[in-house]
């Protein structure tokens, strides 16, 4: 008798805990499921591109900097999407150049951020969840002297298209930077530059921080393949 009883005082206490452990994963899971959505709410996701291969006007700052060159800035193609599930402000940008973000800064090396129509784009720049930007970025390079008179020669200091720059300093042998290329010049304004020195094209460094605190960067030179990335 005392074995039954036993028996089913066991399965009583089992049929408790059983009880006890559905009530509790009754709550558990609801507020594990609770807590995984807020944090990827609150998760900040961003790709930024930065694309040199643009054809936009060049604009001669005359600024001089010695033997370092004189001051031009190009636009460059900048993309940003927002992967995360909540808006997204971007507070400011920062352009260096060098081997890592921040190595060298000079004045004029950010001309800001512009729209389609190379309108400023004014900060901060909000973003919703999902929302993806094509703008640009004027990056500002110092080029030789010789290069910069040839471009001011061009259009008498106006701004010119990246392409028409190419193809005149090409026929001189050189490129934006001064570094040596081949040109060759066919019917209807066609040619072909083969770069010859393409690694001494300086690498420049994006960096976006938004309201949260968070930094995301962009790296690219001129004749290097665009990349992006979150440090």
């Amino acid at each position: 008798m005392k074995v039954n009883e036993n028996r089913h005082d066991n399965f009583a206490r089992l049929t408790a805990l059983l009880s006890l452990a559905v009530a509790i994963a009754a709550i558990a899971v609801p507020y594990f499921q609770q807590s995984q959505i807020q944090k990827s709410q609150s998760y900040e996701e961003l790709r930024v591109i930065l694309n040199p291969n643009t054809n936009g006007p060049i604009l001669l700052k005359g600024s001089n900097f010695g033997k370092m060159g004189r001051l031009i800035q190009m636009p460059w193609q900048l993309i940003i999407s927002n992967n995360s599930l909540r808006t997204t402000s971007i507070l400011e940008t920062s352009l260096s150049t060098g081997s890592e973000p921040g190595s060298t800064y000079y004045s004029g090396i950010s001309g800001g951020i512009v729209d389609a129509n190379y309108d400023p784009v004014e900060m901060p720049l909000v973003l919703e969840a999902g929302v993806s930007k094509s703008l640009y970025i004027y990056v500002g390079a110092l080029v030789p002297s010789h290069v910069y008179e040839t471009l001011d020669k061009i259009n008498e200091g106006n701004p010119i298209l990246d392409r028409e720059a190419m193809k005149e300093l090409g026929a001189n042998g050189i490129d934006i930077y001064g570094n040596r290329v081949e040109y060759k010049a066919f019917e209807a304004g066609n040619f072909i530059i083969k770069y010859l020195e393409p690694e001494k094209s300086p690498k420049f460094w994006l960096r976006l921080s938004t309201g949260q605190g968070n930094n995301f960067f962009a790296t690219a030179s001129k004749y290097g393949l665009r990349s992006e990335g979150t440090l």
